[in-house]
C-alpha cells in the first residue's frame, strides 16, 4: 500500500464514514437525510464510497462485521439504482 493510500485509509473522514457505516448497518444503514446532513452527500455517494473502502479494505472492522456492512452498502446501492424520481405535472391554475 502506498503512503497516498494509507493515508487515505486513516484519514478522519474514512473513518467517520466507516464509523457511520458500521453503527447503522443493523438498522439498513442509516436515512439518506442522516448521512446528508453528515456528510453532504446523497446515499448512493455514501455507499459507493463505503463499499470502496471495504473492498480495498482499508478498514480495520472485524471480517465477519465488514461483510455485513458491505452487503447492507450494496443493498442501499442497488435500491437507490432501481428507484426512480417521481415527475411533477404543472397544474394550471
Amino acid at each position: 500500500m502506498s503512503t497516498e493510500e494509507l493515508t487515505e485509509a486513516d484519514s478522519p473522514e474514512t473513518r467517520r464514514v466507516l464509523e457511520f457505516a458500521r453503527r447503522w448497518y443493523h438498522y439498513g444503514g442509516g436515512l439518506a437525510e442522516d448521512i446528508w446532513v453528515e456528510f453532504g452527500v446523497r446515499e448512493h455517494v455514501f455507499f459507493a464510497r463505503v463499499a470502496k473502502l471495504l473492498a480495498a479494505e482499508r478498514t480495520d472492522l472485524p471480517p465477519d462485521e465488514a461483510a455485513l456492512v458491505e452487503a447492507v452498502a450494496h443493498k442501499r446501492l442497488t435500491r437507490a439504482a432501481t428507484q426512480t424520481r417521481p415527475q411533477t405535472k404543472l397544474q394550471n391554475f
